[in-house]
């Protein structure tokens, strides 16, 4: 008598340091890519509790409601402004993933012009 066996086998990666770093880096952009979506979104809201709010009121009501000071607020606003738009030079998934918050803020002091490049 003769006994079959069937058996489905993966080839487990080493886990090696390079395999690693790679791993790190890739968590780093995506962290990244959702942390910079997050501010855009966040700007987006703040503009329009701006204009529920009133003249003369937004700067209390961010620091009562959300503990933002008003350059906060204002960075967000500028981030959604600029980046919120389909047509943005981060609407691009590729350009996304390699820029953080402080990246894209940064990126702001450049002239609209100049920034693709």
């Amino acid at each position: 008598m003769s006994n079959i066996v069937e058996a489905e086998y993966t080839i487990v990666q080493e886990r090696t340091l390079p395999v690693i770093i790679s791993e790190i880096h890739i968590i780093e952009q995506n962290v990244a890519k959702t942390a910079l979506e997050g501010a855009v979104q966040i700007g987006t809201r703040l503009q329009e509790a701006k204009e529920k709010v009133g003249y003369g009121s937004f700067e209390d009501w961010c620091q009562e409601n959300l503990n933002y000071s008003k350059r906060t607020a204002e960075r967000f606003m500028k981030l959604a402004t600029e980046f919120g738009v389909e047509n943005s030079l981060l609407s691009n998934t590729t350009a996304l993933s390699h820029f953080s918050i402080t990246k894209a803020l940064s990126l702001l002091k450049v002239p609209e012009e100049e920034r693709e490049t």
